[in-house]
């Protein structure tokens, strides 16, 4: 059995990463959430309006003792949203010459920004066993071809508005709640709904990509 432990911006994100785990390996995939943790209190544990949630990311990759952490678990998947990519702790511009950067190279720009928090002596011993789940611009844009119609299913930008319409037209919650979003991404259990939503999601196509193979 596979295990990933995750350090995420926040606890709607760990919903939908466990729901693409099971997809990929199984119902008996063993996934720790690391940060935030979901029994503490509801100002750590829920994901920051647009703010913050990136910064603890960072600040937790700069102070875990990541070889405890690979005495039990065979990955670590870091999460992060790149829309506030342009703030000054942040560091990674969205836009070159006006014009939206492509999604590869804004990802691997901000894989670099998270390595360069991690302490390099744990990264250079277990540097296969990272893996980086970069949702550009939120972690709402992999959920649109679930339910968005074409373009829709595309959008990298204001995402959580389309979804949370989305998700309005067939009675669905989208409110930032781990229960919510772990319904929203139930079909990511089957393996060809994700084979689907790579075709509309780059950014999750280099992140499902990226993950190993058995």
């Amino acid at each position: 059995m596979v295990s990933f432990a995750l350090i995420t911006e926040g606890e709607t994100d760990q919903a939908v990463l466990r729901n693409i785990l099971i997809g990929l390996y199984g119902a008996d995939v063993d996934v720790t959430e690391l940060q935030p943790l979901r029994d503490t209190t509801d100002s750590s544990r829920i994901k920051s309006d647009s703010f913050g949630g990136w910064e603890k990311v960072f600040e937790y990759c700069q102070y875990e003792n990541f070889e405890e952490v690979f005495e039990f678990n065979d990955y670590v998947i870091i999460q992060i949203d790149t829309d506030m990519g342009e703030h000054v702790n942040f560091g990674v511009p969205l836009t070159r010459d006006g014009i939206d950067r492509p999604v590869e190279d804004l990802v691997d720009d901000v894989r670099n920004k998270i390595i360069a928090h991690i302490n390099q002596n744990s990264y250079q011993q277990y540097n296969n066993q990272f893996k980086f789940a970069i949702a550009v611009h939120s972690l709402e844009c992999w959920l649109l071809p679930l339910y968005a119609k074409i373009p829709h299913t595309k959008k990298i930008k204001e995402c959580e508005t389309r979804l949370k319409y989305e998700g309005q037209q067939i009675g669905l919650e989208s409110t930032k709640k781990y229960p919510q979003y772990d319904k929203l991404s139930r079909q990511y259990r089957k393996p060809k709904e994700l084979e689907k939503a790579k075709q509309h999601q780059s950014s999750l196509a280099l992140f499902l990509d990226s993950l190993p193979q058995f």
